[in-house]
């Protein structure tokens, strides 16, 4: 990732305008604002190094957050996430705009093989490495994640980093008879018995996602970054440089 020095002067007008607190918020966050100078539009993305685009962050979230675009200063991101079977690329289908783009893991199996559990573990792969191209994008697009558990090896705290970044979190469920009984139609393997177990684990709820958005929102809007904690960014809302 390319780093850009912020000249001393700068970063202490950034401290004196928005304080020492780290503005990212990541998991593992330790709050140590003083640390570094992030820039909101990443500076390996061509964001400028000017007061409007910086805030103090610790060098755990600037390093986590791995130039990834805050969700409405670029692309406009929604997660979909929910077990299996529940509905999610239906509901990317009826919900998704011509030319939006969708990285969904169920389409990327059916184009890699037809079915099975390599094809799945393939379209993991392949989901990761579009995510990471998504998440980096400054063009104005509206970009669909469908996942169903938001964690992963590398990020085994998915969620919150979303949330971090500003993005539209959908949780889709339904009760646990209604999806097994569209996994036998389906004829799911194991790994989605199991997947379904590790849902109920996880305990997620729209409710829950909703609260922690509207945390997060609050938060950007003391930072000056969205104009309220009910709306994403919106284009007056966004830093002139």
């Amino acid at each position: 990732m390319k780093r850009k020095r912020v000249p001393p002067n700068m970063a202490a007008q950034v401290l004196l305008t928005f304080g020492s607190d780290c503005w990212l918020d990541m998991p593992g966050c330790t709050h140590r604002g003083t640390e570094t100078m992030d820039h909101v539009k990443p500076y390996s993305l061509y964001g400028p190094t000017v007061p409007s685009n910086l805030r103090p962050a610790c060098k755990h979230c600037n390093s986590l957050r791995a130039d990834r675009v805050v969700s409405g200063f670029g692309a406009q991101v929604t997660a979909v996430i929910g077990p299996p079977c529940v509905g999610k690329t239906a509901y990317v289908r009826d919900h998704m705009a011509p030319g939006d783009i969708v990285v969904d893991p169920s389409r990327l199996a059916v184009a890699c093989v037809d079915g099975g559990s390599e094809a799945h573990a393939l379209a993991d792969t392949l989901w990761g490495s579009a995510y990471r191209r998504v998440s980096r994008m400054v063009t104005a697009r509206h970009v669909w994640l469908v996942r169903a558990l938001p964690t992963s090896r590398n990020s085994p705290n998915m969620l919150a980093e979303w949330i971090a970044l500003n993005y539209d979190v959908v949780v889709l469920d339904a009760d646990d008879q209604l999806l097994r009984g569209r996994m036998a139609e389906c004829r799911r393997g194991r790994e989605d018995v199991e997947l379904l177990k590790r849902w109920r684990r996880l305990g997620i709820t729209q409710a829950k996602v909703d609260g922690m958005l509207e945390t997060r929102r609050t938060q950007l809007s003391r930072l000056r970054l969205i104009d309220g904690p009910s709306s994403p960014p919106a284009v007056s809302a966004r830093p002139r440089w």
